[in-house]
C-alpha cells in the first residue's frame, strides 16, 4: 500500500513545530498529579460540574486556565478529548490560540469538527484544516479559496458596513519569518498584521445584495513588487516586508494545517494514489480502506496538462516555507 500511494506534503503548511515560535506553549501532558491539589474557588466544585464548565469554555480560555497552575494543567489534560486532540493533532489548538482567530470553538466542538472526514463546502474528503474559520477544506477548496486580506484592502473590495465587517472571522499573522524565491532568500514579517476571511466577506455581501460577487482568487500570480523580491539574487541579510508586500502564497498558507482525522480509536491520515498522479485525479483524497476499493478499478488516466502545469509553478516560482525567527 505505502508504494501505490503517497501523504500530502506538509511543506508550505503550518506544523506545530512552525507555531511553537510565534506560541511557545508546553502542551506536554502530566503523567502525574502534583503532590497539591490547588484550584482555589473551582477546587470546591463537583469535578463532574467542573468537567461541564471547562467544556463550555472557548479553547483559548481553557488554555488559559491550564496554564494557571499545575492542578489546573493535570486536570484538563486528564479530560479524554483535550489528551486525544494533543496526542494527534496539537497544530490545530496551537494554531487557534496563535493565530488568535475570532471565531470561538470549544473543545468538544473541535474535536467533532476533526471527527469530520469532508470539506465544509464541497462535501468531499478532506484533511486540511483552515483555522481562522475553524473548519475541514479540501485540496481544491483551500486553491479556489480568495486570499485572506487586510482591513484596509476588505474595504476597498467589498463595501461592507461596520456591522458586516465585524461578523468577518480575522487571524493574526504573526511576527515570524520564512525562506523562499528562487535564491532561497529569508523574508521577515517584523510585526504582526491582521487578515480577514474573504470568503466569508464575499459571502456576506452576495447575501445582502443578492447578486453574485465576482472575484478572481489569483492563486499563482504576485504584484510585481513582490516577484522581484522573490527573484532578489541572495542576499546576507532577512528581506523585511510590510502587509502589502506579503506574498499570496504565505497569506494562503498562515491559517493552514493538516489534521488528521480523528476518532475514539485513534486517528488516519488520507493518501493520494500515486498512478494518479499528474492526471486529472491526483488531487483525490481516499482513505486507507477506499484506496484499497479504487486500486481495483484505477486505470491510468491521460496526464493533465493544467495538473502538470501546477506542479511546475508550485516548484519553480511559488516555493516558500516557514523558518524559524531569527
Amino acid at each position: 500500500m505505502d508504494a501505490c500511494s503517497h501523504a500530502v506534503s506538509n511543506a508550505n503548511l503550518l506544523t506545530d513545530a512552525d507555531l511553537q515560535t510565534p506560541l511557545p506553549l508546553d502542551l506536554s501532558i502530566l503523567d502525574s498529579p502534583p503532590q497539591v491539589r490547588n484550584l482555589g474557588y473551582l477546587g470546591n466544585l463537583p469535578t463532574e460540574l467542573l468537567l461541564v464548565i471547562l467544556e463550555k469554555l472557548p479553547l483559548t480560555s481553557l488554555i488559559r486556565f491550564r496554564n494557571t497552575s499545575q492542578s489546573a494543567r493535570h486536570f484538563v489534560d486528564t479530560i479524554p478529548k483535550f489528551k486525544q486532540l494533543v496526542q494527534h493533532a496539537p497544530q490545530a489548538i496551537r494554531g487557534i490560540v496563535a493565530l488568535q482567530t475570532t471565531v470561538e470553538i470549544t473543545l468538544p466542538s473541535l474535536y467533532k469538527i476533526l471527527e469530520g472526514r469532508h470539506c465544509t463546502r464541497c462535501g468531499q474528503l478532506a484533511q486540511y484544516f483552515w483555522l481562522p474559520t475553524v473548519s475541514r477544506m479540501c485540496f481544491a477548496c483551500v486553491h479556489i479559496r480568495l486570499l485572506p486580506l487586510t482591513k484596509s484592502e476588505l474595504i476597498r473590495t467589498y463595501p461592507l458596513t461596520r456591522e458586516e465587517l465585524l461578523s468577518v472571522p480575522s487571524f493574526r499573522f504573526p511576527a515570524t519569518s520564512f525562506t523562499g524565491g528562487r535564491n532561497g532568500n529569508i523574508f521577515k514579517v517584523s510585526k504582526p498584521h491582521i487578515l480577514y476571511d474573504t470568503m466569508t466577506a464575499k459571502e456576506i455581501l452576495c447575501a445582502r445584495t443578492r447578486v453574485q460577487v465576482l472575484s478572481l482568487p489569483c492563486i499563482f500570480y504576485e504584484s510585481s513588487k513582490v516577484e522581484k523580491l522573490l527573484l532578489r539574487s541572495k542576499q546576507e541579510k532577512p528581506i523585511v516586508l510590510d502587509k502589502r508586500h506579503l506574498p499570496r502564497r504565505i497569506r494562503r498558507t498562515m491559517g493552514l494545517v493538516i489534521a488528521p482525522w480523528i476518532s475514539p480509536a485513534g486517528s488516519e491520515m488520507g493518501v493520494y494514489c500515486n498512478t494518479c498522479l499528474y492526471t486529472k485525479d491526483q488531487h483525490l483524497l481516499y482513505t486507507h480502506a477506499g484506496l484499497r476499493e479504487h486500486l481495483e478499478n484505477c486505470r491510468v488516466q491521460p496526464i493533465s496538462g493544467v495538473a502538470l502545469g501546477l506542479q511546475t509553478l508550485y516548484i519553480d516560482k511559488m516555493g516558500l516555507r516557514l523558518a524559524a525567527m531569527p
